[in-house]
């Protein structure tokens, strides 16, 4: 049952995950006759006016999302991310946000209501946002980046994104291997967004081959099926070698990637432990 105050509800439940909470938030603002929704993580912060501040600019710019800038707040340093003061339409916004242009966390924008009427997140799954934000996107009229950075991001040491085990390892390359989907499906003549989502596939595999030759036996004994499937699908998507015009990373994991066996996870963790450390 929700606790309410003149201007607020709390809603109480079992443990279910990141993606059950707000698919309760948002069923319970779906009665409610609220116009947006922002989302919030227990570890981050937002600017006092943050919200007043994106309000202001969706009504201004008769958008569907307005999407601003965000810090990146980790233990030794804090990073800006500055997106300019551009709009797109909603597929022209799908494709800058898989470019990278853009981040897939839902924190540091606000919805019309409305782009959730046929959209909830994935129960049971960990990368979420990266599931969802590119469908919701490509179904919209206008989509507005500002200059402001208004969210603080916090990201730990142990976070899901930094987690490195089979299951978080897969879910990501789920996300990834769904967009893909999606785009050789509507965009198959944009060669630079559907090569860069084959990129993004082989890279997401080799991120889980590289979970698996750390993983005990057992572990990957159970992922046996799901592991086929995923090097199934890079056979079958992405040509040996890759492209001529990929970089010389995702060329190389295109090979490894195409097997799911223990020579390939340790080819790949091989190849990861070459790799200058990232600061």
């Amino acid at each position: 049952m929700p606790e309410t105050t003149p201007a607020s509800a709390f809603f109480h439940t079992e443990n279910r995950g990141l993606s059950a909470a707000r698919n309760l938030g948002i069923r319970a603002a779906m009665e409610t006759d609220s116009d947006y929704l922002v989302f919030a993580d227990s570890d981050d912060w937002l600017e006092d006016d943050m919200v007043e501040r994106l309000v202001s600019a969706v009504l201004a710019k008769n958008a569907d999302v307005v999407v601003c800038g965000e810090y990146l707040e980790r233990s030794d340093r804090t990073r800006q991310f500055r997106y300019g003061d551009r709009l797109y339409t909603g597929p022209d916004a799908a494709k800058a946000l898989t470019l990278g242009k853009m981040s897939s966390r839902m924190m540091n924008k606000i919805w019309r209501k409305e782009c959730f009427e046929t959209v909830r997140f994935p129960e049971g799954r960990v990368f979420e946002d990266v599931s969802v934000m590119y469908r919701i996107f490509y179904g919209c009229e206008t989509v507005a980046t500002v200059r402001d950075i208004l969210y603080h991001y916090r990201e730990r040491e142990g976070s899901i994104a930094r987690t490195c085990s089979i299951r978080n390892r897969y879910d990501c390359w789920l996300a990834v291997k769904e967009r893909c989907d999606f785009f050789l499906a509507c965009a198959p003549d944009d060669l630079l967004l559907t090569e860069t989502c084959r990129q993004q596939c082989v890279r997401a595999a080799a991120k889980l081959w590289h979970a698996c030759h750390a993983a005990p036996r057992e572990e990957r004994e159970r992922y046996a099926a799901q592991l086929k499937e995923v090097s199934a699908y890079i056979r079958k998507n992405v040509p040996l070698f890759g492209r001529r015009n990929w970089r010389a990373g995702g060329r190389i994991l295109s090979v490894p990637t195409r097997s799911a066996s223990p020579l390939s996870f340790g080819f790949v963790s091989a190849l990861y432990a070459l790799r200058p450390e990232k600061k």
